[in-house]
């Protein structure tokens, strides 16, 4: 399965992710539509996210290659693990080479059962 598949981008089975992720309300606030838990964004980042860590551990990469795997800029990038990490959805640790520069980022889900329902977005 491609990262694009794990990440949602291209239909993944529900068999490809883990559940204990959060779960995902409707879409957008509008007539007859009820407040988004998550951008669509967000809602693809974490079920990468949490596929890489039911596959290895945690996802292992930096926001640029989230952004190319996700489909979306950099910044859009930056704001939804931004957004994620402060609601508790996420943790994320930075990795640092020898001379001291920061080579990539550790990113996991936090799977929390009593949060939404313990399940990924739908």
């Amino acid at each position: 399965m491609s990262a694009a598949e794990r990440a949602g981008v291209v239909t993944p089975s529900q068999t490809d992710v883990p559940t204990g992720a959060p779960e995902a309300a409707v879409r957008k606030k509008g007539p007859g539509r009820k407040k988004h838990t998550f951008t669509k964004t967000e809602e693809q980042l974490i079920r990468y996210i949490a596929a890489e860590t039911a596959l290895r551990g945690s996802a292992r990469c930096s926001k640029r290659e989230l952004a190319d795997i996700i489909g979306v800029s950099v910044k859009t990038m930056d704001r939804s693990i931004s957004d994620l990490r402060r609601r508790g959805y996420i943790e994320v640790e930075m990795n640092y080479s020898e001379n001291g520069a920061q080579t990539h980022s550790s990113y996991r889900v936090v799977f929390d059962r009593e949060r939404e329902g313990g399940r990924l977005p739908e």
